[in-house]
């Protein structure tokens, strides 16, 4: 996914100001990234997918009227510890055929952009979850009429907020649903 940055016509500054606090990594590519730590190394990515799982998260979507609902359920599993534990829903546009500004390469392309996250929160609105139950949320949000419905989708993103250094929030699981 992509989130556009200052100049594009897709800019979200919200969005992206929000993702950028907590893992700001300059202006250049990627800006954000999605895991707890910056690595373009292949074998870093494969270390984090073998962790347990502490939470199963899944969901899907609909629309009603000028918006998409998002129903979300979030499973504790063993190994879950309480705390301070957000969930983040997006929405995300495909099948665009936007250019990387500041690139003249034709094809340099971004066909994936987040269009904009429940709350204007990127990182979450904070969620209450019971040890060892399913927990179930509904959020609704916005759809602009630019966007194109059948094109749309929204991902579901649990973490865990701690620490005091960046990242302050941890990536526990995710789920998408696909059009």
């Amino acid at each position: 996914m992509v989130i556009k940055y200052d100049g594009d016509p897709n800019y979200n500054p919200t969005l992206f100001n929000g993702f950028n606090n907590d893992r700001a990594y300059g202006t250049g590519i990627p800006s954000f990234w999605m895991v707890d730590t910056k690595s373009s190394n292949a074998s870093d990515l494969d270390v984090f997918l073998a962790r347990t799982p502490k939470a199963s998260v899944d969901m899907k979507h609909e629309y009603s009227g000028d918006s998409m609902i998002v129903y979300s359920s979030v499973k504790t599993l063993t190994g879950y510890e309480p705390g301070e534990y957000y969930l983040s829903i997006v929405v995300h546009e495909d099948g665009l055929q936007y250019s990387q500004n500041g690139y003249d390469d034709p094809n340099y392309k971004h066909k994936f952009v987040s269009r904009k996250a429940y709350n204007d929160a990127s990182y979450g609105v904070p969620v209450t979850l019971t040890i060892g139950s399913k927990n179930n949320f509904r959020h609704a949000i916005y759809m602009n009429p630019a966007w194109v419905k059948p094109n749309c989708y929204a991902s579901v993103v649990l973490y865990k907020k701690e620490g005091t250094t960046k990242p302050l929030y941890k990536f526990v699981n995710a789920c998408w649903s696909r059009p």
